[in-house]
């Protein structure tokens, strides 16, 4: 196959697709705001529904639009949930709304399909716990289910750097909600 390429001037105008990352964050961000939050062109996918089922079970609401999702947000409060928070084989959900469950004062249950039950949570739970919350795996191994309960303090805890950067996205979202902050060393 030949090609020729010719300079020549273009222009216009492209929309990015939507990122299934930036949705997670938009999803749980839009969770802990009070009111009602637009999140525009989504990435809707069965990872970024768990997020949307945790927002809800923490007391906001998540409905779908013609161009996107209207959330209501459990105002940095998230309620106890009535059950176990299924996270299904998203990663992404379980490490973002564990440190969400930390600001409530009773016990949350975090859970997901074979795979997710698999994956390491360790420094987060650690984290956690060094904030004064409770934080454990139910087979003491640093993987799901976990159970989480708060209310965490402000202060500062140490995080690897050879982490995933959700464990330090979880406690950010969250440190904007405890008096003083949280810092991560």
């Amino acid at each position: 196959m030949d090609a020729e390429i010719r300079k020549s001037t273009i222009g216009g105008r492209v929309d990015a697709p939507p990122s299934k990352s930036y949705t997670h964050r938009a999803i749980l961000a839009a969770g802990y705001a009070d009111g009602e939050t637009l999140v525009e062109r989504p990435l809707v996918s069965a990872d970024t529904r768990a997020t949307m089922r945790a927002v809800e079970a923490y007391g906001g609401a998540v409905g779908e639009t013609d161009d996107g999702l209207a959330i209501q947000g459990f105002g940095g409060a998230p309620e106890t949930p009535a059950d176990v928070i299924d996270c299904a084989n998203s990663g992404t959900t379980i490490r973002l709304v564990t440190a969400a469950a930390a600001l409530g004062d009773g016990l949350t249950v975090l859970t997901g399909d074979e795979s997710l039950r698999s994956r390491p949570h360790g420094p987060l739970l650690s984290a956690i716990e060094g904030l004064g919350g409770r934080a454990e795996s139910t087979r003491a191994n640093g993987q799901a289910p976990l159970v989480v309960g708060g209310p965490i303090e402000g202060g500062t805890v140490a995080m690897p750097g050879n982490v995933s950067s959700q464990f330090v996205t979880a406690l950010l979202l969250a440190g904007a909600h405890i008096e003083g902050g949280v810092e991560i060393d």
